[in-house]
């Protein structure tokens, strides 16, 4: 039985969600790609009124400004809680975007791109971690491939994208509706 719905943008991060998330939440929830940014609200929306299940929604922020973010993260779960009141939401916003949770693990990168982000980058890595991802599997006579990163994901990686806030954020939401269910 799905203890609590995990809407994702799309397939990618479905895939590295299932490579992080430690092995019980993946039983309890289910992830849904729910076809990109704009149809996550309408879709997890109905999935809380007709299966009355915990919500999570992991989005993009596609920004690093704190108001734009926060406004994001509020108005989604905003929307999602008018809905079905009783049912908890959480909504994660990744900053700018998921593949900024790779950069937490420098090794993969150098595997996945053959180098390290250096200092001198890693500031625009944060504003545009695609765009730094690229260029570096570029000057090394690489493409940046998401799914061959997901694979090359090792145990220290994982444990180090895990203690992200937002990822240790989003697996507590989880981990506390497994206990609740056990609980009732």
């Amino acid at each position: 039985m799905t203890r609590a719905y995990l809407f994702v943008e799309g397939r990618n991060d479905a895939d590295l969600l299932r490579r992080i998330l430690p092995p019980k939440c993946p039983r309890v929830s289910k992830i849904v790609d729910g076809g990109g940014k704009q149809g996550i609200p309408s879709l997890a929306r109905s999935v809380a009124v007709r299966r009355r299940a915990p919500i999570a929604i992991l989005m993009d922020s596609d920004s690093l400004d704190p108001n734009v973010i926060d406004e994001l993260r509020t108005t989604t779960e905003d929307l999602i809680r008018s809905a079905a009141s009783s049912i908890p939401v959480k909504v994660i916003t990744v900053v700018p975007e998921i593949e900024a949770w790779l950069l937490a693990a420098p090794e993969l990168i150098e595997r996945a791109v053959g180098e390290k982000v250096s200092d001198e980058l890693e500031p625009l890595a944060k504003r545009d971690p695609i765009g730094v991802l690229k260029v570096l599997a570029s000057r090394n006579h690489k493409t940046w491939n998401f799914d061959d990163a997901i694979r090359l994901l090792d145990p220290k990686d994982v444990e180090r994208i895990r203690a992200l806030p937002e990822v240790a954020d989003l697996i507590h939401f989880l981990q506390q509706r497994q206990e609740e269910d056990r609980a009732a």
